[in-house]
């Protein structure tokens, strides 16, 4: 079959256009990747600096939360420490006590101090310092004195210090006008007695 020269232009006119239209085609699916790319590059900006504000937040909280460990940590050491002295000074103090109702005088005052630490032969010891004044009769009062040197609740205790404060003698005319229960009181001294505790340092 013999094409003419007029059908022969259609067909290579109409090749000519499906060639054109793959290519437009081929062209604009590139095109629109391109742009797809370019688009998906300026999100990726603009969310940079989001990203850089949420990390230095993250780091301002990360620091936060470190200084409250801490503060809460050294809140905690503070408080366990002041427990201890707490506990030392009560068992101390209940020791004093029980040592006065033994020996039949009164403490007046009763004062300790923060615990610290002293070294004895290379050794690390921590020492709570105590002072105390007693009242009773004098040989209540020596009793008293003589019983924390010896007894086995005081084996860590030195006593550093004593001071006496004895009482003017009652005349004849004062104990007259007195009961004897007065006169007993008014014979009654007092010792001011300074006393370090020790305990082996951990």
């Amino acid at each position: 079959m013999k094409l003419n020269r007029r059908a022969l232009y259609i067909i290579l006119t109409l090749v000519f256009v499906a060639i054109l239209f793959n290519q437009y085609r081929g062209y604009t699916g590139k095109v629109k990747a391109r742009g797809g790319a370019i688009a998906d590059i300026a999100t990726a900006q603009a969310r940079v600096p989001i990203l850089l504000a949420e990390r230095t937040t993250l780091a301002q909280q990360l620091t936060q939360t470190d200084n409250q460990t801490a503060d809460v940590t050294a809140q905690l050491n503070k408080t366990k420490a002041a427990y201890s002295k707490g506990v030392e000074s009560i068992e101390s103090d209940a020791k004093f006590f029980e040592l006065a109702d033994a020996t039949n005088v009164k403490i007046s005052s009763l004062f300790a101090s923060d615990p610290g630490t002293e070294q004895l032969d290379k050794v690390n010891y921590t020492v709570m310092s105590f002072s105390m004044v007693i009242e009773g009769q004098l040989a209540d009062v020596l009793n008293f004195i003589g019983r924390m040197a010896t007894s086995e609740n005081f084996t860590t205790a030195t006593i550093n210090s004593v001071s006496f404060s004895i009482p003017a003698p009652l005349t004849a005319l004062q104990k007259l006008k007195m009961t004897p229960a007065q006169i007993q009181d008014a014979g009654k001294l007092s010792a001011a007695i300074a006393v370090a505790m020790y305990g082996r340092k951990e």
